[in-house]
């Protein structure tokens, strides 16, 4: 049975869309990898650039006589790059707006230590790693009021705590359809809002 030559049409354009999207999608694919892949050889050749410099500083030719000055010398150049060369840190900010559910809050806990050991372990503070990265942390909870009970575990794993209320009133908003809106919108309505202190 054949069918209309229209219902032919469309299906052959559909056809058409999804090969389109797949191509568009595994362009996009290697173009992401291939990103990533040059970030990462340039990150790496920098790291050996900065090794094999420091290397020439603490192994260069010496003349027996001047060898103790040059080794003072070397020494103190390379704890004057270390100086130099504090790391910077990156704040890195979660937060915890809803704790009704003892299930959420367990699994939003075990979600931070995931998330603090991760990135501690591609810092300068990981040890026995192959990390080389120049960049230490620092991690906040933004917590609202209500779930201030609930943040010991928090500062346990090592996070700054900032307990806060809505920066935002429901009343104090301007639109009248927002205003009457707000408590339905994304998972937490105004309590939401919190995350405005994370400037």
């Amino acid at each position: 049975m054949a069918l209309p030559a229209s219902t032919n049409q469309i299906a052959l354009n559909k056809r058409r869309r999804k090969l389109s999207l797949s191509k568009i999608l595994i362009v996009f694919l290697f173009v992401t990898i291939s990103i990533c892949i040059i970030s990462l050889q340039t990150y790496l050749s920098a790291g050996q650039q900065i090794d094999a410099a420091r290397s020439k500083l603490l192994l260069a030719p010496q003349s027996s006589s001047s060898k103790s000055n040059a080794d003072a010398n070397a020494q103190s150049a390379v704890i004057a790059a270390d100086a130099e060369e504090k790391p910077i840190v990156i704040a890195h900010a979660i937060s915890l707006i809803k704790c009704s559910k003892s299930s959420s809050v367990t699994g939003f806990l075990d979600a931070a230590a995931i998330l603090r050991h991760s990135i501690h372990k591609n810092s300068v503070h990981a040890k026995n790693s192959k990390s080389r990265s120049r960049y230490s942390y620092q991690m906040y909870a933004i917590v609202h009021k209500s779930c201030a009970p609930h943040s010991t575990p928090l500062v346990k794993l090592g996070y700054t705590l900032l307990v806060q209320d809505h920066p935002v009133k429901p009343e104090d908003i301007k639109g009248e359809w927002l205003r009457n809106h707000i408590e339905g919108e994304n998972c937490c309505g105004s309590a939401e809002f919190i995350k405005l202190y994370g400037k």
